[in-house]
């Protein structure tokens, strides 16, 4: 591995880590307020299943952070086989700058906006990915 392999295997091994233990806090958060609330108040803890808050906070955490896990493991594959940084559509070159802002890019910024063109849009994150206010992450791959 050369030394801009070795610098991008760190990055995404860092990157990874930082997920997994904001992935693992939040979920640990959200089972701390569950607990609290079923301690102090069974009515509003009821209130809150009925609702789905229990499910659908943990649920949407999860599946976003556990995407963005699985791309950081792909780039780290990428990395480790030499192929970091190839277009995975037209094995063109994916820019050094679409590398930092995204380190587990997996296209380049063309294919990537074909790629997104060609889905259709979602409604907009009105507090980051996660739905959560407060958290402030970017979607984008």
């Amino acid at each position: 591995m050369n030394k801009r392999q070795r610098h991008c295997d760190k990055r995404l091994e860092s990157r990874l880590e930082s997920l997994e233990n904001g992935l693992r806090a939040a979920l640990r958060e959200h089972v701390g307020r569950l607990t609290l609330a079923s301690a102090d108040d069974p009515v509003e803890f009821m209130d809150m299943v009925a609702r789905g808050e229990t499910v659908d906070l943990a649920v949407s955490i999860a599946e976003l952070d556990g995407a963005r896990i699985r791309q950081i493991h792909e780039a780290l594959r990428m990395v480790r086989q030499g192929t970091y940084g190839i277009c995975g559509r037209c094995d063109g070159r994916v820019s050094s700058r679409r590398l930092q802002a995204q380190p587990f890019a997996t296209l380049c910024i063309e294919c990537k906006k074909q790629e997104e063109v060609a889905r259709p849009s979602s409604p907009p994150q009105r507090h980051g990915v996660t739905g959560i206010p407060g958290d402030h992450r970017s979607g984008g791959a």
